[in-house]
């Protein structure tokens, strides 16, 4: 987020979580705009602004609808496009930050946790973010092959904003946003659908919701979970809780490799009973992808506790091309053992001749201690991570 700025200078200053650590960018105010300069005009353009550069720079140039990227539904308002101008300089290019999965770039902005698993929906918005997208559907079936079939009015392969959860009179209710701030859900409890009767219309205000083409819809509980086949949380993390990451290069296996644990493992210690969070990364390749190679890595880990065999926790399962993976659970005090597992899979979508079989890894564990000390940088945890390969 921006946390400091010169508006008559047109100086931004932004941070970004990456690869387990805040990440400065600087930017300018300059802007891409889809409206050409007035010497771009044909003659007959030109004409239109009475041959008048200043009128047309007023009146055509200006204006949040003029940007070429990223832009608010708010007139005059910048933020949306500054940020994603400094996210595109952290990567490198606008181009780098086409595709992927949304709740990466929220842990970019916020230094959060995220899994795909649908819960706590009553706490969107408060302590964790939530978004929800579905797989293109094919139109084979139907003879369109180049379109994709809507659910409703909702596109696949999209990722749409969840804002809150109610309950209103015994029905359960969440209110989703399209992130375009257009094409919205056309189901039932949509802006205007039957199911607002006048009794339902007085209880509107319950929603926080008004109608409009702005994005913002209504589903009953019941059509977003027909609908939505990726449901993705991000955890925010407050200052009581400390972490700690270590960063190294795993020398991976040849293609084909088999999906075994052991190869490498991560040990840490625990003074005290805590609520923790392990995340296994890669690092963000955004900014290299075009030199990254013809593989791409996933990742597993189970834990368990230093001399002993039963297994403690696993990692969330790994989606294909994810990032990173984790897994929440409560820990004694004590030694503690996280065993890794890699895949390495060819990628077709890549012309590259050479594979590289070494991947930037991190290991980060978070906690919550019971006890709260005050805690300054990161060589102060109370954890100490230990890397080992295993032969």
């Amino acid at each position: 987020f921006c946390v400091a700025r010169d508006e008559q200078v047109g100086v931004y200053g932004f941070i970004f979580f990456r690869d387990a650590y805040w990440v400065t960018v600087i930017i300018d105010d300059l802007l891409y705009t889809s409206i050409p300069k007035f010497e771009e005009l044909a003659p007959q353009e030109k004409q239109l602004y009475h041959n008048n550069k200043e009128f047309y720079n007023k009146y055509a140039r200006q204006g949040t609808k003029s940007l070429y990227f990223a832009k608010s539904a708010t007139q005059g308002e910048t933020w949306v496009p500054l940020i994603e101008k400094a996210y595109a300089k952290l990567h490198g290019s606008y181009a780098a930050l086409g595709g992927g999965q949304a709740c990466e770039a929220i842990e970019d902005l916020t230094g959060g946790i995220s899994t795909f698993i649908p819960a706590q929906l009553r706490k969107a918005n408060v302590d964790r973010l939530f978004g929800c997208a579905y797989q293109s559907l094919s139109g084979a079936r139907s003879g369109d092959y180049w379109h994709s079939p809507e659910i409703f009015g909702l596109m696949g392969n999209h990722a749409y904003s969840v804002l809150r959860a109610v309950e209103v009179n015994g029905k359960r209710f969440v209110i989703v946003r399209n992130p375009w701030g257009n094409s919205e859900w056309t189901g039932p409890w949509s802006d205007g659908s039957k199911e607002w009767t006048k009794e339902w219309l007085e209880r509107l205000p319950e929603f926080g919701h008004v109608f409009g083409d702005d994005g913002q819809f209504v589903m009953e509980y019941k059509d977003f979970l027909s609908c939505w086949d990726t449901l993705n949380r991000t955890l925010l993390l407050d200052d009581s809780w400390a972490m700690s990451s270590q960063w190294l290069h795993v020398t991976t296996r040849p293609l084909p490799s088999a999906w075994t644990f052991g190869d490498v493992s991560f040990t840490f210690s625990l003074s005290e009973p805590t609520l923790a969070i392990i995340v296994l990364s890669q690092i963000d390749n955004r900014y290299f992808k075009e030199i990254s190679g013809c593989s791409y890595w996933q990742f597993d880990f189970i834990i368990f506790k230093a001399g002993e065999k039963e297994i403690l926790a696993e990692s969330s399962l790994s989606r294909l091309r994810s990032r990173s993976v984790n897994v929440e659970v409560n820990l004694d005090a004590g030694d503690y053992v996280i065993h890794v597992s890699d895949l390495d899979t060819l990628d077709p979508g890549n012309s590259s001749v050479l594979c590289f079989y070494r991947c930037g890894l991190i290991v980060t564990v978070y906690i919550k201690p019971c006890t709260r000390t005050p805690i300054s940088v990161i060589r102060t945890l109370p954890i100490g991570i230990n890397v080992r390969y295993l032969v």
